[in-house]
């Protein structure tokens, strides 16, 4: 978590939901909640440390029916907030996944934007995704 000017950003609160391996949510309004894995929450809230930094383990979200011909790829969603700074709600993707270049949302976004919000892998045989984010102070 960092400033637009590129300062680590502490004490920021991140909310983060997102599906089960196999693409279900665990709220009530998803279709396929009864599938839901009653091992998995599907979500959490973090704060930011002195250095801007958060982490989470967990698993990588599954795909689901989002529609006729719309399959989403795995994402996470994220709602960022800090006072004093624009809140930031956002999804974010993984690099390289195929059905990132069918998803409607993702496709809808500049080249640029949709670079943004692309975790990339630290190392190519790890698990283990990094992922930037930037809030913009409130303008008065």
């Amino acid at each position: 978590m960092r400033t637009t000017n590129g300062q680590p950003l502490e004490h920021v609160r991140v909310e983060l939901w997102h599906a089960s391996a196999k693409g279900n949510y665990n709220h009530p309004r998803d279709t396929g909640a009864g599938q839901a894995d009653p091992n998995f929450q599907g979500h959490a809230v973090v704060t930011s440390d002195e250095n801007g930094k958060f982490q989470i383990k967990t698993i990588m979200p599954g795909s689901y029916s989002a529609g006729r011909g719309w399959i989403r790829p795995p994402h996470v969603h994220f709602r960022i907030s800090r006072a004093g700074y624009e809140s930031l709600s956002t999804q974010m993707y993984f690099e390289g996944h195929p059905l990132n270049q069918g998803d409607r949302l993702l496709q809808r976004k500049s080249p640029e934007q949709r670079a943004r919000m692309m975790a990339n892998r630290i190392e190519q045989d790890t698990t283990t995704y990094v992922y930037d984010l930037v809030l913009l102070p409130k303008t008065p």
